[in-house]
């Protein structure tokens, strides 16, 4: 990517040019990611009744952490397509999971307001206080649907696996964004800075040339 990028810029596309094609490649990756990750989780692993909803839990999961790390790259109708799709897999009532995914999403989005520059431990400790909440929601619009009260077990047990896989989903996300967005948004500043600099050697040049045909057209022409 930072080689397409430096070619793109010495191209004729110029820092303006590379940092467009740098912004699409950036707000692509965790959504990608995302995609990817949901592709493998919803595939018909087996799993018991009591694990039905861990699929779904880690999609959230990673849904959580990119919105802690990136908010603005995760956006609301990723979410909520992502949400319905799961939905559908898992035969949910439609609007369920996409539902509890935009409540998930909007509790990272406060913890991404707030949290003091250390995304990975913001997203592990409020991940821990967020997914009970939408766990709690979740049974309530169940108990609701049903009209009786749902059993909990399944979400119960579904959510303290997905506790245990946060730690690998989180730095999942942090490898991901340090290897894909970061790293190339610092490639893309050298880059800038380089064409930035190459402008203002032009310039002083063209300066400096244009004081010395002055000066020699003074001599000649008295």
């Amino acid at each position: 990517m930072s080689a397409f990028l430096a070619r793109a810029g010495d191209g004729g596309l110029g820092a303006n040019g590379a940092a467009l094609v740098w912004r699409v490649a950036r707000a692509l990756v965790p959504a990608l990611t995302t995609v990817l990750f949901t592709l493998v989780v919803m595939l018909p692993w087996g799993l018991d009744g009591l694990l039905v909803s861990l699929p779904p839990l880690l999609v959230l999961t990673m849904i959580f952490a990119w919105v802690v790390r990136r908010p603005r790259l995760m956006p609301v109708v990723l979410v909520f397509a992502l949400g319905a799709v799961v939905d559908v897999v898992t035969a949910s009532p439609l609007g369920f999971w996409a539902f509890l995914f935009l409540v998930g999403q909007a509790g990272g989005l406060q913890v991404a307001r707030l949290q003091p520059g250390w995304p990975s431990l913001a997203a592990l400790f409020s991940f821990l206080v967020v997914s009970p909440g939408v766990i709690g929601l979740a049974w309530l619009i169940q108990s609701a649907y049903f009209a009786r009260a749902a059993d909990a077990a399944p979400l119960l047990e579904s959510l303290k696996l997905a506790w245990f896989a946060l730690p690998a989903i989180v730095l999942l996300v942090a490898l991901v964004d340090r290897r894909f967005v970061h790293r190339r948004g610092r490639a893309l500043g050298h880059m800038s800075r380089r064409d930035g600099a190459s402008s203002s050697l032009s310039s002083d040049v063209a300066r400096s040339g244009g004081t010395g045909s002055q000066a020699l057209a003074a001599k000649v022409i008295p």
